[in-house]
Parts: structure tokens; sequence; C-alpha cells
């Protein structure tokens, strides 16, 4: 089911707290840290993964490297509250913007 939000994985991250001051910059609500330097990010369906990936600073001397995914599709299993983060995220009509 086609959606108007955008789900991105963070993995990797080197610079764990300058990644982490980052998102909540940018998109306070918007991402859902998941493990140690990984995160779950929701944009609108606009957003690529170039466009984040440099408003996030991944590969700067500020946060460091990072590999940054776009979620076409997803499987698992994890905790309860991940999955419906996601459910509530994607299937909704997108807020808020990325600035």
């Amino acid at each position: 089911m086609a959606t108007t939000n955008t789900l991105f994985a963070l993995l990797a991250v080197e610079k764990v707290d300058a990644v982490a001051q980052k998102l909540e910059s940018l998109s306070p609500g918007l991402s859902l840290k998941v493990g140690p330097g990984e995160w779950l990010i929701i944009t609108p369906s606009s957003v690529t993964t170039k466009e984040l990936s440099d408003k996030l600073g991944i590969g700067t001397t500020e946060v460091g490297s990072g590999i940054l995914v776009r979620v076409e599709n997803y499987w698992g299993h994890g905790p309860k509250s991940v999955w419906e983060w996601i459910l509530a995220k994607t299937e909704v009509p997108f807020d808020a913007t990325i600035t």
C-alpha cells in the first residue's frame, strides 16, 4: 500500500550524540531510536535519501559516517511499540516538514 510518508533506517552512526541532536532539531517526534546508533525516520515521500543524508550531516566531521536506507518493505520481530510507531507514522498524512 502506498503511503504519503517514507520510512528510512539510519544505521552504523559514528557520532551518535550528534545525530540524536540533529534528528531532534530537524524532526522532533519523527524519529525512533531502535538501537545504539540506529534510528527509524519518517519523512514526506518527496524527500530523497540524499536530501535526508545531507540534512543530517552524514559524512561531515560533525556527524561522521552512517548508512541511510530508504525502506520500501519491512518484516521482522521486535518490540510491539516499534511496529505501532511505524504504522502510526506511515499510514497517516504527513503534517510536518524536515527543515
